[in-house]
């Protein structure tokens, strides 16, 4: 963790507690450059707090993503197969960008799936997804108080 999240500084993670102050999931962003960040990690782990508490962190860290660290645009990566995070993006007016396919390579220790563009075959396909500010504040313009950060 400390080597490969907290010491990069183009990654910002964030822990998720319920209003009982119980640790229940974590989301965060990546690849943060300019004008442009990913969406990193999105996991709830111990089912406790509100049902929705998921949809909010995730609506909370794109206008963090856009406000403060002044992006206009926000990707992801999202596997095909992962129907349910590919239905839940598209609630934020998410859009797939992108389709790679992915190739399965066995590792000493399990496997790994590997972006191939050249493969015929593929065992999975990994999806880009894009979010643009004007497109989120416009779908969302009653939620939030839209300013545009020009520090």
């Amino acid at each position: 963790l400390m080597n490969d999240v907290l010491s990069d500084e183009t990654r910002q993670p964030f822990l998720i507690f319920s209003l009982e102050d119980n640790l229940i999931g974590i989301c965060g962003v990546c690849s943060i450059h300019h004008n442009q960040a990913e969406l990193d990690t999105m996991m709830r782990g111990v089912r406790n707090g509100s049902p929705t508490i998921m949809y909010g962190a995730q609506l909370i860290l794109i206008d963090w993503i856009f406000n403060v660290l002044n992006i206009d645009n926000i990707v992801g990566k999202v596997l095909s197969k992962n129907v349910l995070v590919r239905h839940f993006h598209k609630k934020f007016g998410f859009n797939e960008i992108n389709a790679s396919p992915l190739v399965k390579e066995v590792t000493s220790d399990g496997y790994v799936y590997r972006v191939d563009p050249a493969s015929e075959v593929s065992d999975e396909t990994l999806i880009t997804i894009g979010l643009e500010r004007d497109k989120f504040y416009t779908r969302f313009k009653t939620q939030f108080h839209i300013t545009k950060n020009t520090g």
